[in-house]
This record gives structure tokens, C-alpha cells and sequence, in this order.
């Protein structure tokens, strides 16, 4: 269940800034504890439509209650806006949370009970006076063409190669 998410600053935010959301949460399984979870992330869509993720690190063998990005030169300007938090306890069982509350959770080891607060409020700004990357990186694959028949547990792979003009 999360209890709390709060943003640090909601920026706006330049390269070498740290976007920080501190949260806290607490597992039915084991009430009051927060060291449980074994993943915590919170997506945000960025301004050219892609995706990022504030991420919590592993210290001693436990999840960080706090989840952090530092900002890239590499970062589009402009308004990063929540798309979910989501925690994972070490049972697998997650809830995901966006602004609204409630976004979704596995059925596993969760009650009836709203797992999330009634509202979040988490999105940022960044300004990149550098303009950021707004360019795909390209693909180069090669297609697989069978020259044999696969049974199972038969392997194969792919070869490809990827460029970015701009971040590398």
C-alpha cells in the first residue's frame, strides 16, 4: 500500500539536478515495515511523448524510500508528467498509483482496501537551455531467416547495431 509520495522540487529542474520523490508505503503481510519491497519506480511521460522512470536504489540489501533521476543534458525540456508510481514487494505483488489514485495492482496478497492515496501530485519541469535529444537512436537489425527448423528449446539470435547522432 502507498501511503505518501512527495516531489522535492518541482523545478523546474536543469542538467545535473536530481529529481527526488520520497515515498512510504507499508505491506498488509507486515504492517508498519517499509523494507519489504524489492522494486519501486514512478513514470513520467516526457514532453516529445517518451518516457522516464525515478527509480529507488538498494543500500545494505534494502529499497531506498526514495526514488531519483538526475537530469541529463541529454533531457528535453519542458513538463514531465506522472504517468504511475509502482511498488513491488518481495512476494512479486505490486500496485501502481497515478494522479487520480487507484491505476492498477496485481490481485495477489491485496484487500478490497484503495491501496493508494487519493491524490498524487509529482510532475516536473525541466529547462535544458541545450534543447536536450529529441532524435530516436536508429536500428540497424539484420531479419532472422531461418535456414533451419527450431524444436524447443532451440536458440537463435539477432544481430544489430544502434546509433544516436546526439547522446551516443
Amino acid at each position: 500500500r502507498l501511503l505518501s509520495a512527495t516531489l522535492e522540487s518541482a523545478g523546474p529542474l536543469s542538467p545535473g539536478d536530481t529529481a527526488r520523490i520520497t515515498f512510504a508505503a507499508e505491506d498488509d503481510a507486515s504492517p508498519g515495515s517499509t523494507g519489504l519491497y524489492d522494486q519501486a519506480f514512478a513514470r513520467f511521460t516526457t514532453p516529445v511523448d517518451g518516457y522516464v522512470d525515478l527509480e529507488a536504489t538498494v543500500t545494505n540489501g534494502q529499497l531506498s524510500p526514495t526514488l531519483e533521476l538526475v537530469i541529463s543534458p541529454f533531457m528535453v525540456p519542458g513538463a514531465y508528467t506522472l504517468q504511475y508510481v509502482e511498488i513491488t514487494d518481495e512476494g512479486f505483488n505490486s500496485v501502481s498509483c497515478n494522479e487520480e489514485g487507484l491505476s492498477g495492482w496485481s490481485t495477489d496478497g491485496v484487500d478490497a482496501e484503495d491501496p493508494c492515496p487519493d491524490t498524487l501530485s509529482l510532475d516536473f519541469t525541466i529547462a535544458n537551455a541545450g534543447g536536450g535529444d529529441t532524435d530516436a537512436p536508429v536500428l540497424d537489425a539484420q531479419p532472422l531467416i531461418p535456414t533451419d527448423t527450431y524444436e524447443p528449446g532451440s536458440s537463435t539470435s539477432v544481430n544489430y547495431s544502434a546509433s544516436d547522432a546526439t547522446s551516443g
